[in-house]
């Protein structure tokens, strides 16, 4: 269902703040933009003809276009942020954040961030995401008795273990042994967060996303240590017990 009273809301909160206060007003824009983009593939890929009517299509192609305008007006370069919404639509839809059952793990084969996708799909297509989930699961559960987690987790305006997990000690482990710089890093975890309808100031992400790169040290040996061994030909049970004698867990 599209919802629009948020966005009616929304843009006539950027109206009357973007005269006044530009970062605030990009706070209220760049989430009216996630939005539209998971409207927009809700719309498109999951939605049935029963669930949606031909005015929720004609007002989300006008809001398009009301962004479009406004991006050309204000400069917010709407086009460089794209992917990474595109990107974190994809991941969400595939693992919904309300289902209490969902494992933490990979959903799909573009979890494991392989910079050449037909190694990844190739190598990955050979185990099962149980199995992969172990990999996955041991170096979760390493992390988080790296500093206080309960208390990390409420410092979210989203804190279900499962979502916090997936979407902000997870990219920092992955994309940290894939050589990622703590930028992009922080603008994706923001970008999860933008998806759900919250703003995270992007320098207190850099921050913490530089402390927890330093505490997450041998789970990103780990996960290294993981990936080498299957492209060698180990099988993921094999491979847990020496991640764990790695991480002392």
């Amino acid at each position: 269902m599209i919802d629009k009273h948020f966005y009616n809301e929304n843009l006539l909160a950027f109206e009357t703040l973007i005269e006044t206060d530009r970062t605030e007003s990009e706070k209220v824009i760049f989430k009216v933009y996630c939005i539209l983009q998971r409207d927009k593939l809700w719309l498109n890929q999951v939605a049935t003809e029963e669930e949606y009517t031909e005015e929720d299509v004609e007002y989300l192609h006008d809001i398009e276009i009301e962004l479009s305008q406004l991006d050309v007006k204000y400069g917010f370069r709407f086009a460089d942020f794209h992917k990474l919404v595109e990107q974190e639509m994809n991941r969400n839809l595939s693992s919904p954040l309300n289902d209490e059952n969902n494992d933490i793990g990979l959903d799909d084969e573009d979890d494991f961030y392989y910079e050449d996708e037909d190694e990844e799909e190739e190598l990955l297509d050979h185990f099962s995401d149980e199995e992969l989930d172990l990999i996955i699961n041991c170096l979760l559960k390493s992390a988080k008795t790296r500093f206080n987690y309960l208390e990390f987790i409420h410092d979210f305006p989203i804190s279900e273990e499962d979502f916090i997990d997936q979407n902000v000690i997870l990219p920092i482990i992955v994309e940290t042994a894939n050589q990622e710089s703590v930028a992009i890093i922080a603008q994706k975890i923001s970008v999860a967060f933008l998806v759900q309808g919250f703003y995270l100031d992007t320098e207190d992400l850099i921050t913490m996303v530089e402390q927890k790169g330093k505490e997450f040290g041998l789970e990103i040996m780990g996960f290294n240590l993981a990936m080498d061994s299957l492209r060698q030909g180990a099988e993921p049970r094999s491979i847990v017990p020496h991640i764990a004698k790695l991480l002392g867990v």
